[in-house]
Formats: C-alpha cells, structure tokens, sequence
C-alpha cells in the first residue's frame, strides 16, 4: 500500500536520510511487532551481518529465527539506523531466492509516495509484480519520473504495462525501434510469438525459474504453452501453477513454511482439497471457540496429527490466541502453550517463562513439566523434587532435565531398552565458541543444529545448555529448542 498523508505524517514517525543521489527519502515506519529474537541489534558490521545470512539462509530455519527479525523494521544493527537498514536490506536480498517473501514483509509494514532511489523502486516494481498486483504495479510505475525509473530491466516493465493495456501496436512499433541492446534487455522468449498469435516452440525445454517478467505475464495471459515449473516463488508463480496443475497438501505446507503464502491464503488453498487435512481442522475448530483453554485443548489434541512443522503450526494459530495473556489457569495445558512460544513475532514465551518462574511451587506440584521448567528457568538445584511415573521418561526434555538436576525419578529399575548414547554435537566446540564470547558463531551453531529438531536428545540439550553463552536470544533459542524436541516426541 503506498498512502502519505499530514495526518498519518504528524501520528508516525519518519526519518530521512541522504540517498546516493543526495536526494532525501521519506518512509514512515509502522511496523509494531513484537520478536523473541533482536540478536541482529547485536550486529556491529555489514560483513557480520552477511555471514551471519549466508551460514543458515539455505536452511528451513531461517525462515524460523531469522526471516522474522530481518523483516521487523524496529530492529537494526549497531552501525546502522531504522531508514538506512531498510534501504540496506532492499539491496542485500536483491538476488536472494527468498527476495519477494522478504520485500512483501517488508513493503506492507511502511507507508510513503514513491523512493528517490531507482533501485528502490525497482524493489517495489518487482515486489508489486511478484505479488500478482498488476494494476497496481503499472500505476507506480507512471508516476515515476525518468530519474527514477532509470533502473536495470525498466524497458520490461514499461512493455509489461503496455500487455496488461492491450496496446499491442504500439509494443511492436516500439520493438521495430529498439536497437538489439533493447531487444536483448526484454529478456523474453515467447513476446514476439504472443503478438503475432504464433505458437513457440514446443520442443524447446522452458523452466518456470529461467523466465522473466515478461514471459511470465504472457503464461498468466496463454496457458497453452509448454514449460516445466520446477520451482513456487511467489504468488505469479503460484496462479501459474494453478493455471494446469492441482495442489497437494505437502505442497501448500511448504508454501506456507517458506512464506510465499500467509495465514489466510494457506487456509484457502486448503479449502480446496479434496480431503480436509488436519491443518484445517484445527484452524477452524480452534476459530469456533471462544474460552482460551477449550482453544489451548483443541491445539494439544491436533499437535501430534499434523504434518504442519511445528514452528509453522504456531505461526497458523498464533493470531488466534492474540488477545491471551497467559496464567497459571492455562498451565494444564502446556504443550499448547509450548508450541503458541515457538513464534518469533509473539510475547507468549516471554509471558509463559514469567509465570513459571513466578507461580509457588506448590500449586503445581502435580504438573510435572511445569515444575521441572520452573527449576530450570529458576536454576533451582536444591530441592529434592522426584517423579514417581517412569513414562515422562519418554521425553527428552524430561531427562535432559533430570541430566541437569532439575528433576529425580523415585523408580529405579532398570530399563529393559537402554537407549543409545548418542550425541549430535560437537561439545568441544561449543566449549570454543563460549570460551571466546562468539555469539553469532554460536547462534548459527544452534540454528544449523534445530534445524534437525527431531534428532535431538537429551544428551544434545545437556551440552548445549552447558555451554549456553549467557545471552537472552541465545537462551531463548535453547528454550524453544527444548519445547520443539518435546514436542515432537509426542
């Protein structure tokens, strides 16, 4: 959206900064978020902070601890500001294969006219393509001055709205005009064809990734012809998709994982499945009610049948327990609570750590999990607390814990399955990383190692947790590191 008004100038705060050009931009932040996760504030170079994308950005976990922060225009590193950030950012993630996730994050959480900067609203142009906003799109783009829009690819954009326009004749009067260096910018396959009604040809192998702005608005125009769509990147690429193709369920997920679709575009491609998946039901069965613990009930219930990962299912819910602040009523249901925590944009884990280091001990003597957490987060060693039911064993949160010394077990028979001594990490160089005060080096550690969540014991939680470096992200890190073992053990 693109609205700048006195009133919404003088309610919100602006900055301004010198551009390349010495050209002032104006961009009015709204951006109200919250994140579990401001390690990037702790960021005092460029080169720390590129290291620190390039280590885990080819991970499903970026999407989980990074994506987030990076997106939130409240957080910036130390040698930067709020505008300079967001300008740095456009240009950082440019050719990034996750560029429109991050640019539809980043432009609908901003209002201004236009930027100063050509890249900058190439940025946008492209943003506004991506996103299947055609109209929208061509109506930035023709108020744009030739400074402005004297940027790398403009000449496809200005063909692109005359498509959408229909004004075919005069596209071809302007390609008999174009010199080759014109011709060759287009970057297109199939334009000439479509304007003389010309099939292309099909034993030609075309791949949806290979193709540019042009080619693809004219697939969205003429589904007849023939490409392989080897990869969903956007939503331009998606209703291209749609075009000849059905969607399945691991497909959606993974749509929805790596943020080319939201929270209701998710819902409503599974509401085109044949089947409703689990996904769904809970969704819906969770907007049904109205009392926060029957929602935090319907939420255990389903946190073991979905195919949904873990983080992606908290995500999906989250907004649906917006307006909960978490008491000790709600700690029966702790699992749910667990997995609300997961999200990087909510307070519940700030809120749910506050109320189990709080609450007396006594009034939660009969709620295992919660009491160990409480020992845990309060790094109480000295009572002599022991759990007579073997079967909390099965988790690997729980004997992490009792590895710690936050927890005793009262039955002492031997085990008739010993299990495996095993252990995913390297402890030595975690001892490394903490000894030398590494922080993002043991940040990325911890992100590369959740990565495989599933495989973590309580071997893995016992020498990470040894070797914690004493920071509030890195500590909120293990802390969902350990819900998302537990819970995947249900």
């Amino acid at each position: 959206m693109r609205f700048f008004t006195l009133l919404s100038y003088l309610i919100l705060f602006s900055y301004s900064v010198s551009s390349e050009i010495v050209s002032e931009e104006e961009v009015i932040f709204q951006d109200n978020s919250i994140s579990q996760n401001n390690l990037i504030s702790e960021i005092i170079s460029q080169d720390e902070l590129n290291k620190l994308i390039n280590d885990i950005e080819y991970n499903d976990n970026f999407f989980y601890a990074l994506f987030d922060p990076l997106t939130n225009s409240n957080i910036f590193p130390k040698y930067s500001n709020q505008l300079d950030f967001f300008f740095e950012k456009l240009k950082l993630f440019d050719s990034k294969h996750y560029e429109y996730q991050l640019n539809s994050n980043i432009f609908e959480k901003i209002l201004f006219e236009d930027f100063n900067s050509k890249e900058a609203n190439q940025s946008y142009l492209k943003y506004l393509f991506n996103s299947n906003q055609i109209n929208e799109m061509c109506s930035y783009l023709s108020l744009l001055n030739e400074n402005q829009k004297n940027f790398k690819d403009s000449i496809q954009y200005k063909i692109l709205c005359l498509l959408e326009q229909e004004q075919y004749s005069q596209i071809s009067l302007l390609l008999e005009i174009y010199n080759d260096e014109d011709i060759k910018a287009l970057n297109s396959e199939f334009l000439i064809n479509f304007l003389s009604n010309k099939p292309n040809e099909y034993q030609k192998d075309y791949y949806l990734s290979n193709l540019d702005l042009l080619d693809k608005y004219i697939l969205l125009k003429d589904n007849n012809l023939n490409i392989n769509i080897d990869q969903i990147s956007n939503l331009v690429d998606l209703e291209i998709y749609l075009l000849n193709n059905k969607l399945y369920l691991y497909q959606i997920n993974n749509l929805f994982k790596q943020r080319v679709i939201n929270v209701q575009q998710y819902i409503s491609l599974l509401k085109f499945l044949d089947e409703s998946p689990f996904e769904l039901m809970v969704y819906e069965e969770i907007s049904s009610e109205i009392n926060y613990n029957k929602k935090l009930k319907i939420l255990e219930k389903y946190i073991p049948l979905v195919q949904l990962d873990l983080y992606d299912l908290s995500r999906l819910v989250n907004e649906q327990f917006s307006g909960m602040r978490i008491t000790s009523r709600n700690l029966s249901h702790l699992n749910a609570l667990m997995l609300l925590s997961l999200y990087e944009n909510s307070n519940f884990l700030e809120n749910l750590i506050s109320v189990l280091k709080d609450i007396p001990s006594p009034n939660i003597d009969e709620n295992f999990y919660a009491l160990s957490l409480k020992f845990y987060l309060t790094n109480n060693f000295t009572e002599d607390y022991y759990i007579d039911d073997n079967s909390y064993l099965n988790s690997p949160l729980m004997k992490f814990l009792f590895l710690n010394d936050n927890l005793k077990f009262s039955d002492g028979k031997n085990q008739s399955i010993i299990d495996e001594l095993s252990v995913s990490i390297d402890p030595v160089y975690l001892f490394h990383l903490s000894e030398n005060f590494n922080l993002l080096a043991s940040y990325s550690y911890y992100l590369n190692i959740s990565e495989k969540y599933y495989d973590i014991n309580e071997y893995d939680l016992y020498f990470l947790n040894k070797y914690l470096i004493k920071n509030e992200y890195l500590e909120n890190e293990l802390i969902k590191l350990m819900f998302k073992v537990h819970l995947s053990s249900l």
